[in-house]
């Protein structure tokens, strides 16, 4: 797979994404809230491209299987970084003077979150109920490093062995 297959499969996957998840916000004002929207939604997905990014790294996928391996990474790191990976999100900022100051709300999960909102429904709530109560951290981790090894051995050219603190995934 090439880089540019792989920018497509991201590429295909935000639209996809921005298609069937973004709620559509219905307002007097049709052009603010579609550009609010989009931007929300690039800033989301620019986040969890970066997450892609960090772990996969910038080797060379040119196979079926390399393609079929990396939307596998993915998949994981979506329920991984969604329902167990805590952030934490700025509420307000001062300035006075040179001096900046942020305020944060409590550190929550996406999920968390979704579900302290009350805009799901009861059946979407009790299916992510259900499906976070199935996952396993530890084993869910352990089923990433697993993934990224094949998908290692499956570019172009051998990247060196990835440390310790190359495999952590980085919060927020």
């Amino acid at each position: 797979m090439t880089r540019t297959s792989v920018r497509e499969y991201l590429a295909k996957q935000r639209e996809r994404y921005a298609q069937h998840r973004l709620p559509v916000i219905p307002s007097d004002r049709d052009d603010l809230s579609q550009q609010s929207t989009a931007v929300a939604a690039s800033q989301l997905l620019q986040k969890n491209g970066a997450i892609v990014r960090a772990l996969v790294g910038y080797d060379r996928y040119a196979s079926r299987a390399a393609y079929a391996q990396l939307a596998r990474v993915y998949r994981l790191l979506r329920l991984h970084t969604n329902f167990f990976q805590p952030v934490q999100r700025l509420v307000a900022k001062s300035r006075h003077g040179a001096r900046v100051r942020r305020w944060h709300d409590r550190a929550q999960t996406p999920y968390q979150r979704l579900a302290a909102a009350g805009v799901l429904s009861p059946e979407r709530a009790r299916e992510l109920r259900a499906l976070y109560e199935t996952l396993n951290p530890l084993g869910l981790r352990r089923d990433i490093d697993a993934a990224l090894a094949v998908l290692w051995r499956l570019s172009s050219r051998e990247p060196a062995p990835p440390s310790a603190a190359d495999l952590a995934i980085a919060p927020g």
